[in-house]
Order: C-alpha cells, then structure tokens, then sequence
C-alpha cells in the first residue's frame, strides 16, 4: 500500500502538475515554535504551517508534501523526529525524510478547512544555549521534496526559524538540596 502511495505521489507530480504557479500567490510558509522560552534541556516543537494554501486555484486539491530541515549555526538543537498532520499518511520513513505525507484522494478547500494549516511538527530538544537556525529547502528535483498539488506545479518550502536557548537556572531543588545541607551542617556544628 505504501508503494501505491508513492507511485501515485510521482505520477502527480511529473504529470497533473503542469500549471506554474501564479505570480501573485498568497501562499507561503512559516515555521511556528510550541514554547517562547527554550532552555537547554527542553524538548519543543516547529509546526510547519502552510498559509494560504487554496490560494493558488480554489478548486485545487493538496496532494502531498516532504521536507528535510537543516541545523545550522552549531550544534545547539537535535532533531528527535516528527509528526506529520492527520490529515495524511505518514509517508517519513518509506521516503526517509524528517517529514512526509500525502493524502489521496487530496485535500481540498471547504467552509471548515480555511487553507492554513500545520503540515508537520518537527520536535527537537535543546542541547545548548545560544541561537541556532533551523531551515527547510526543498530539492524539487528529488521527487518527495516541496509540496504537491492536484492542478498546480510542486512548490518548493523555503523557510527559516531562529530559536534563542537559554542557559538552565539554577533549580528549586538543588536550592532546596543546599539549603537543607547547610542547616544540617550548622546543626552538627551546634551538638560538637
């Protein structure tokens, strides 16, 4: 079944995506963090949303999707996996990327589905402070990379998210550890 897939996300790629995309599409990306305040340590999410989707043509329908995100600027974040949006099936590891999925029968715009919308949450943890930037760009050219429309030629993600990590304060517990051994100390002192 998953090879199905597959096939079917190819040939919709290379043949029904024939019109090039508008000029003036209002469609674009954005990569969305779960938490504001990162320390090192933490676990967080990227949600990958897609904005404007039907923006392109009303009538279209949104076949598939696939990514790779890049780290740079260090090594202050590792990627742990993803999660890919109910709305498809989870192709990520058929086609070993951080994040696939397609839907077939497509996706299309309806009164409840308004055309924005978390394609995949990247969940990384922190390992240390300082700003690091994760990127999604899409080689088209492989085939599962971008996203796939019904009627409209595969666009590429291209976007960019800074995220701040923060060193880990000092926390309650340990302040509770030394305050509790230094009054033990200073009681032991007392008895001698």
């Amino acid at each position: 079944m998953n090879a199905l897939r597959v096939c079917l996300l190819l040939f919709a790629g290379m043949f029904l995506s024939v019109n090039p995309i508008p000029a003036a599409a209002n469609f674009g990306f954005s990569l969305q963090p779960s938490v504001t305040d990162i320390r090192v340590g933490d676990a967080f999410d990227l949600d990958l949303v897609l904005h404007d989707a039907f923006s392109l043509a009303a009538d279209d329908e949104l076949l598939a999707f696939g990514l790779n995100a890049q780290i740079l600027d260090g090594a202050g974040l590792i990627l742990l996996g993803s999660s890919v949006n109910p709305l498809f099936f989870d192709d990520t590891g058929l086609l070993d990327l951080d994040a696939a999925g397609s839907a077939f029968p497509g996706i299309a715009i309806s009164d409840d589905f308004p055309g924005d919308f978390t394609l995949a949450s990247l969940h990384f943890q922190a390992l240390q402070a300082g700003a690091v930037t994760v990127e999604i760009l899409s080689n088209l050219s492989t085939g599962f990379e971008g996203v796939y429309f019904m009627a409209n030629a595969p666009v590429a993600i291209e976007v960019r998210q800074q995220v701040s990590v923060s060193n880990l304060p000092l926390p309650t517990a340990a302040w509770l550890f030394l305050f509790g051994l230094v009054s033990l100390l200073s009681g032991m002192r007392k008895r001698l």
